[in-house]
């Protein structure tokens, strides 16, 4: 019974895993919007077959949450909704203020023991992307009023990875805005790179 336990993921819990993988991975994409069965298998950790992943987004499809579009031989390819893109972010709402586990999310336990690799990772790419903000005039014109507020969310980031036991809704809610501000803001430059890439980090902690 252990087992099975250990390996069986439900219907709906591979519709929320299919559903939150899709949007971390559309979030810090540059250009690609719609992702086939094998790549959503990949991105949720290839835990169900593609013939189950395929009835798993059939269902998506007809509740509006994603819409299918050209087929190859993998089958159909997918992408969020307007109405998939609140139920992602309803669900990660949920996993960072919930006292209980949230079906479907990877990593429901609000406390997360962070690897020497992340905690590096994180502060590496906040100290990159705060030396990129003081070293650029048109950053700093940009930013305005916010740069100051943007410095400290990110002192207050560092302090929260450098112990190695954190909570899911400290690491996301202090960093999480900031960087979200900064990668819409500065699309396309560096600033902008850098803050998508420490984004995928902390979704990657949040999945792992």
């Amino acid at each position: 019974m252990k087992l099975v336990a250990d390996v069986f993921l439900s219907f709906n819990s591979a519709r929320n895993e299919a559903l939150t993988a899709i949007y971390r991975a559309s979030y810090v994409s540059d250009s690609q919007e719609y992702y086939g069965i094998q790549e959503i298998q990949q991105l949720i950790g290839s835990k169900v077959g593609k013939v189950f992943l395929r009835k798993v987004m059939a269902s998506l499809d007809e509740d509006s949450l994603v819409n299918e579009s050209s087929y190859d031989e993998d089958g159909p390819y997918y992408t969020l909704t307007a109405k998939g893109w609140e139920a992602a972010e309803t669900l990660i709402r949920a996993l960072l203020k919930s006292e209980n586990p949230v079906e479907g999310v990877p990593a429901s336990d609000r406390v997360v023991t962070l690897t020497d690799n992340q905690r590096s990772s994180i502060a590496d790419g906040l100290d990159e992307i705060g030396r990129e903000i003081a070293q650029s005039n048109e950053a700093g014109s940009a930013l305005g009023d916010q740069k100051d507020r943007i410095v400290a969310e990110f002192e207050a980031g560092k302090s929260v990875i450098r112990s190695r036991r954190v909570r899911l809704e400290a690491l996301v809610g202090v960093l999480a805005t900031p960087l979200r501000y900064l990668a819409e803001k500065f699309s396309g430059a560096a600033i902008g790179e850098l803050a998508k890439k420490l984004l995928d980090v902390i979704w990657k902690v949040i999945n792992s």
